[in-house]
Parts: structure tokens; sequence; C-alpha cells
């Protein structure tokens, strides 16, 4: 009996050993865990089933400059616009051409048969400044479809430079929730060891389960944003859509240098509009050419031969042999009863306005695109350093709990309260950091040539 009575106390004892063993390595392991969230997570962490090409914001915007489907349609625009050019210039000079026919018909009181061999020069002279007109319109029009390409061009590099920090933002977040799912699941560990010593903790056990699904509800989704961000960006980079990639991380933003002139003034947009509307007015010249004489001249050597019989008829030239002949022509215009050429000289006037107009409309927006993010990128800078000196105070902050609870003082949910506020403070930070970027980028688009 004194036996049995001396054993429990033995019995209980191993047990609440083993508990305290239990708990001691829980709590080994939750700092050794929390030692290594704290360490650098790797840039280029690779799987050997999903192998991912790490890719820079340089090798991006390269890619995207050789490849983006946009570029070659703005660069065909171009190449017809010079090749319009040229067809412009060359209405203005002499031209020489051979020239013949062959005609037959009867009888001959109405027409004769014969073949005409010509060699013809022709020549515009005068034409009420068509031609010069023409060619002030293609050279703009030119100016015009080449600005329009560096506009392409910059279109392409801000949706890269934004998909780029978009995908930065969405990787840096699952690799800080990643870290943060470890020490809440090595914390769950400590506290299930102590749950099972028999320490009436359930409730936290509860909790802290309950923030370890939520986490990993939140990781996917950030896998989720990632893969759609890697998407968008191998569309622009014209590769596979689906290319597993890993980006590499940007220098840490720095103050934004003071805006000192107004760049937003050579941006190709303008540009661009400001040609168009120059081409525009040219052609207010042309339709005014239609109301005046126009006045034009050919020459003509060649050999003219009757075929059949050599009786004369009636036809419109009824010559033989060799010869020359030289014929000036001119057209003045008298009547428009139908208000024709009046109507095409209104309708240039008025695209002409409507494209001075739409000139002053996009000065307009470049300025205030260049404006609105100069400010923003001033005002995001100030808010990237704030958000970066709250997280060491919020880690400290998590630390500081931690010691409580475990001295006995503080509660598990002051723990899990403090270790969230932690990692909301570093993803705030770099939710900073993207839109710092993306302001940046839109401050590149509208402040450089």
């Amino acid at each position: 009996m004194n036996a049995g009575a001396g054993a429990r106390p033995l019995v209980a004892s191993s047990h609440h050993a083993a508990a305290v063993l239990a708990s001691g390595v829980a709590v080994a392991a939750w700092c050794l865990t929390f030692v290594a969230c704290l360490a650098p997570w790797p840039v280029n962490a690779q799987t050997p089933a999903s192998p991912r090409v790490a890719i820079s914001l340089d090798d991006a915007l390269r890619a995207a400059r050789e490849a983006n489907a946009h570029l070659p349609v703005a660069a065909l625009n171009t190449a017809i616009a010079r090749e319009q050019l040229r067809e412009a210039r060359g209405r203005g000079r002499p031209s020489i051409f051979l020239d013949g026919d062959v005609h037959a018909g009867g009888p001959l009181t109405y027409t004769s048969s014969d073949a005409r061999v010509q060699v013809i020069g022709a020549d515009t002279l005068f034409s009420g400044g068509r031609f010069r007109a023409g060619v002030r319109s293609a050279t703009f029009a030119l100016r015009a479809a080449t600005a329009g390409y560096r506009v392409v061009e910059k279109d392409v590099d801000l949706a890269v430079r934004v998909q780029f920090a978009e995908g930065m933002h969405d990787q840096q977040a699952m690799r800080i929730r990643a870290a943060s799912l470890q020490g809440l699941r090595a914390y769950l560990v400590y506290l299930e060891a102590q749950q099972r010593g028999g320490s009436g903790v359930m409730a936290d056990v509860l909790r802290t389960r309950t923030r370890v699904a939520a986490e990993e509800a939140n990781i996917a989704d950030a896998e989720r944003a990632y893969d759609a961000a890697v998407v968008e960006l191998n569309v622009l980079m014209g590769q596979a859509p689906r290319r597993p990639l890993t980006l590499i991380p940007l220098p840490t933003p720095e103050p934004p240098a003071p805006a000192t002139d107004e760049p937003w003034r050579a941006v190709p947009d303008i540009l661009s509009a400001e040609a168009t509307a120059q081409a525009t007015a040219a052609q207010i010249a042309i339709a005014r050419a239609d109301l005046r004489p126009q006045v034009s001249v050919a020459a003509d050597i060649g050999h003219l031969q009757p075929i059949g019989s050599t009786a004369l008829g009636t036809g419109f030239n009824t010559g033989t042999g060799n010869g020359a002949e030289v014929t000036l022509s001119f057209t003045v215009p008298l009547f428009d009863f139908g208000h024709l050429l009046q109507s095409r000289l209104a309708q240039a006037q008025l695209a002409a306005r409507l494209a001075v107009d739409s000139a002053t409309v996009v000065r307009r927006e470049a300025e205030r695109q260049w404006a609105s993010a100069t400010e923003q990128l001033e005002d995001l800078y100030h808010i990237v350093q704030l958000r970066g000196q709250s997280v060491p105070i919020a880690r400290d902050s998590y630390l500081q709990a931690q010691s409580l609870y475990r001295g006995g003082v503080g509660t598990a949910l002051d723990v899990i309260d403090a270790y969230s506020a932690w990692l909301d403070a570093q993803i705030a930070e770099e939710d900073a950091v993207r839109d710092y970027r993306q302001s940046e980028a839109q401050l590149i688009r509208w402040g450089t040539p």
C-alpha cells in the first residue's frame, strides 16, 4: 500500500518533467525560428521543380523595347509617313515617261487606224501653292509620327515600370508573410506544448490557429497577385505569359530631385500634337490652291504610224512619222455651283482649329501629369521614411510582448497583436515603396523627352 501510494507522485513528477522538457524544446524552436525570420530572405530562391528566371528592371525594359507588339505598329506608321513625304516631294518635280497606244476603227470618215509611241516630259508651272503645302504637311506628319513612336515607347516603359513595382511588392509581401507564418507556427507549437503540460491555454491555441490559417490565406492571395503581375510583365516583354520569374529588388528609394524647370514641355506627346496641328494647317493651303488657276506643260517626241490604208480619216491625230509636240494646258475655276471647293476649304480650316485645340489639351494634360507625379513623389518619399522607421519599433514591441509573456506578466493575445503589428508595419512599408516606384515611373514618363 505504501509502495503504491508512493508511485503516484513519481509518475506525476515524470509527466511534469516531460511537459517542461517539451515546453523548453518548443521555446527553443520558436526562438530559432524567430532568429531565422530576422535574417534576409534569399532573393533568388529556386526550387528544382519550377526554376525561375531572375530579371532586373533594366532587363525588363530592354526586352520590352525589343519585343513589345505595340512598337512595330508605331514604327510602320513612321515608315508610311516617310514614304508619304517622299511622294509629296516627287509631285512637284518634272516627270518623264514612255507612252503609246494602238487603235483601229472605221469607217475612215469616223477615225483612222494608227500606232503611236512617245517619250513625254511633263511639269506643272503653277499649282497655286499646292505642292509646297503638300510637302510642308507631309513633313510635319512625319514629325508627328516620329514623336508618336516615342510616345508608344514611353508608354511601354511606363507599363513595365509600374508592373515591375507591383510584382516586386507582391514578391516581398510573400516573403514577409512566409517568415511571419514560420514564427506563428513555432509559437503555436509552444502553446500546444503548454496545453499538453496542463496549462489552460486552449483559447490562446485556438486564437493562434485562426491567425495561422488567415496568414496562409494571405500568402495564397499574395501568390495570386504575384502570378498576375508576372503574366502582365511577360506579355509586355513579348515572352511566354506563364514563364516563372524572380524579380531582382530595386535599390532603396532616394530623395527626389527638386523641380527647377518644366521638362514636361519636351515630352513627345506635345511634340506630336503640335506637329499634327502644323500638318493640318498646311491642308488649308492645299484647299485654297484648288481655287486658283493651274498651269502645266508637256512635251513629247515620238513616232506615229498609220495602220492599213493611208487614207486620211477624222481621228484626233492623223499624222505620220517622227515628230515632236509641246502642249500648254491651264485650268481656271469659274463657278462652283455645288460649293465643293468652298466646303473643302471650310473643312480644312475647322480641322486645323480642332488640331490646335487638341494640342492645347495635350499640353495641359502633360503639365498636370508631371506636376502630380512631382508632388506625389515628394510626399511618398516622406511616407516611405516614416513607414521604415515604424518597422524596428514594431519589432521591439513584439520582442517585449514575447518577453513579458514568458515572464508570466503578459498574455498570448498581446504577443499575437504585437506580432501582427510588426507584420503590418513591414507590409505597409512595402506598400509605400511600391507607390513611390509607380509615382517615380509617372515622373519619368512625363518629365523626360
